[in-house]
């Protein structure tokens, strides 16, 4: 398989996630392939695009040429901005050939802007898109944070706020414009939300909600960033000081205020006199600022190096991420994979990485007092109770992002992607109603909601749930319920007051199942005891939607509203059939959103991977079991 990464950087926080990506595909054997403007570092297969004199020349030229609309708002508000417009930001050729010349499985794009990318290039690229979302840029008219009283991403932008904009139709409205008329012809799309939160932003936004997203977060090289003994951190750092060291650090860490500078040092103001005497503060990104009051400040620029930064993390007794936003949160796990505690605001992606008063502390959002107590209560901690928050910071890194780990879930999903993506829903309903309408023509005569029900035994079973399924039919408003249809498998079931049912009978085949599930627009399993549902992995694998009760496991297949509905209070019809009627009154571009989440939720139960989990548990009992010790 070949995967071909696009970055405009091969440095900063989203260059260097993506070169961490690449490495691990690399390492597991992946032909992974990054093209760059701008290349800094000597990795492996990282070509930068521009070769000859004049193209390093237009290389040049286009990150100015992409800003110079921005000198029409000489009033906004100083953080980066990227219009994409015709002329400014123009088509790139040498990208769009060399793309094709390298003939991609797979193009995964990163963090694209500074003129090196024009949106329309995106019609260019016939392999199948994972664009992953470092930011809120590809889904806004051109801001890489959206402000806080901007509502233009759930609608369209205009007179944008970080603009200062009172025109309506200034650059944000024509960036936008331009990516939702190119995003409408694309088929091949499907977006990376690398947290859940920046997933769901992307969800709610006007121009993604119609695209598959998914959420896969950025990996880091544990081997790397572990543990380093503080005292020779420390040393070696030339830090000799027997206090406890604060950590901070960001590109642009003082000078970007979203980065939170400011809520810092009204944290730090905050502390405890006596506890301020025993702190020191570590900057990293800035070469230079202001000395706190009562707390030794050292600057310490900025580090390119992983192991500079794993030594800096491991230097310090604590490591404060204050940023207003971030999309994931890539120097709070630097920090947990050393062992170092990290405190942040509740907030957007960090929440993804820290787990409060587990692996450090979530402070109350934009709160710096509560900033403050959460850098008091570690700090404060005994001995035997901070060492075992550092073991939790360094497990929840391995746990949930170390690169190989994090690298085979993008290696599947790329499988996936290249094999056609998610499967199309209406296709497949269309050949299921097909096929079952050529063998079974009294069923499908005529154009109806389809409800299935299926369980071994069928309405003979009563925690399966069938009477509890049958009054929410019964009760369904008639307008609805007239368009209804059941499909029972299984086993008999009586019939429903108002509503026509079909018994398919016990279906032993997969394939026949599948047909079946694939002619529901909608599966119930309203039982009343389950441990992990085989029908409902089955639906959702079809991708049909299903609706349940809210116990056992079936929240741990269904997230409501996103790829079912799970109905709140066990044994109660009428919340089954507020699922239901929800599911059937979604129009056909919420439904096939709906759908196709419910076939991508799935794939964490696909076969060979479930399979591989058993037989790496299968070598480690045959072992001799006992407990896993990170080294």
């Amino acid at each position: 398989m070949r995967v071909v990464h696009i970055t405009s950087l091969d440095n900063g926080g989203a260059g260097r996630a993506c070169i961490r990506l690449h490495k691990a595909l690399l390492e597991a054997g992946v032909d992974s392939i990054v093209i760059t403007q701008t290349k800094t570092g000597d990795t492996p297969q990282v070509k930068q695009l521009a070769q000859t004199k004049p193209q390093k020349l237009v290389a040049k030229i286009r990150p100015f040429l992409s800003q110079l609309p921005l000198m029409a708002y000489p009033k906004r508000v100083k953080d980066i901005f990227s219009p994409n417009l015709p002329i400014f930001t123009p088509s790139n050729h040498l990208l769009v050939s060399t793309i094709k010349a390298l003939k991609p499985d797979i193009v995964h794009l990163h963090w694209v802007e500074n003129g090196f990318f024009s949106i329309k290039d995106l019609q260019s690229i016939q392999a199948p898109i994972l664009w992953s979302l470092h930011d809120a840029n590809p889904y806004t008219g051109g801001c890489h944070i959206v402000a806080a009283a901007c509502v233009g991403v759930g609608t369209r932008c205009k007179s944008c706020p970080l603009l200062k904009s009172t025109y309506p139709f200034d650059i944000s409205f024509w960036t936008f414009k331009r990516k939702a008329k190119t995003y409408a012809k694309l088929k091949n799309l499907t977006i990376n939300g690398l947290s859940r939160w920046i997933a769901q932003s992307a969800k709610d936004s006007s121009l993604l909600s119609s695209k598959p997203i998914i959420n896969l977060p950025n990996p880091i090289d544990t081997r790397i960033y572990r543990p380093i003994q503080k005292s020779l951190a420390r040393e070696m750092l030339h830090i000799h000081t027997p206090k406890k060291i604060i950590s901070f650090g960001a590109i642009g860490a003082t000078s970007t205020p979203r980065k939170g500078f400011n809520e810092l040092k009204a944290a730090l103001d905050c502390l405890p006199q006596n506890l301020k005497d025993k702190c020191e503060l570590l900057v990293f990104g800035s070469s230079e600022g202001q000395n706190l009051q009562d707390i030794p400040t050292h600057y310490v620029g900025t580090l390119h190096d992983d192991i500079a930064l794993a030594l800096l993390y491991s230097a310090s007794d604590v490591f404060i991420m204050p940023s207003h936003l971030e999309s994931f949160g890539q120097t709070a796990l630097e920090a947990i994979a050393c062992g170092t505690p990290v405190v942040a605001f509740n907030t957007s992606g960090l929440k993804d990485i820290i787990t409060h008063k587990h692996n450090g502390y979530l402070a109350k959002c934009y709160d710096t007092n509560d900033l403050a107590r959460g850098i008091e209560w570690i700090l404060s901690l005994e001995t035997a109770k901070y060492e075992a928050l550092a073991r939790n910071a360094r497990s929840s890194a391995i746990k949930a992002f170390e690169s190989s780990k994090v690298a085979h879930a993008y290696i599947d999903t790329y499988a996936q992607l290249a094999g056609g993506g998610a499967v199309d829903k209406t296709w497949l309903i269309s050949i299921a109603k097909h096929t079952l309408h050529t063998l079974l023509p009294h069923i499908f005569a005529q154009p109806t909601y389809y409800i299935g029900f299926g369980a071994i035994g069928g309405a003979s079973v009563g925690r399966k749930g069938f009477n509890e399924l049958k009054i929410a039919l019964e009760n369904l408003p008639f307008s609805l319920k007239s368009q209804c249809e059941l499909l029972v498998f299984g086993g008999e079931a009586p019939q429903i007051q108002g509503i026509k049912s079909h018994t398919l009978g016990f279906l032993h085949d997969d394939y026949a199942l599948a047909f079946a599930f694939n002619a529901c627009d909608i599966f119930v399993a309203p039982s009343l005891a389950e441990n992990l549902s085989n029908v409902i992995m089955e639906s959702l694998a079809c991708g049909t939607p299903v609706v349940a009760f809210d116990i056992g496991g079936n929240g741990d297949m269904i997230t409501h509203k996103h790829n079912g509905y799970l109905a709140p209070l066990a044994n109660d019809s009428n919340t089954l059939g507020e699922g239901i009627e929800w599911i059937l009154s979604q129009d056909a571009k919420a439904y096939a959103t709906l759908a196709h989440n419910a076939r991508v939720s799935s794939l964490r139960f696909e076969s060979a991977k479930i399979a591989h989990t058993y037989i790496n548990t299968y070598v480690f009992l045959t072992g001799g079991g006992g407990a896993i010790i990170d080294s």
